[in-house]
């Protein structure tokens, strides 16, 4: 399958499952895994996997969380 068709096919599978009900995240995740399956195989989970700890060990990701944290933080204490 052409990755132009997985497009085509991944947009109203997304826009489908949001209005059957589920949240957002769940959505998007739930659909790229079938569509990974069906283009990668077996690997999908693996490059979910690889995919998320690079995310994590991102510190600049991390920077931003604990800036909003603080922000709210201070928002609430009145400083």
């Amino acid at each position: 399958m052409s990755s132009e068709l997985f497009v085509l096919l991944m947009f109203p599978s997304v826009i489908l499952a949001i209005l059957i009900g589920f949240p957002l995240a769940f959505s998007l995740m739930g659909v790229g895994l079938i569509y990974g399956f069906i283009g990668f195989g077996e690997t999908a989970p693996y490059m979910l996997a690889q995919r998320v700890f690079e995310v994590m060990s991102n510190y600049v990701l991390a920077a931003v969380a604990l800036f909003v944290f603080m922000g709210i933080m201070l928002e609430r204490s009145e400083v």
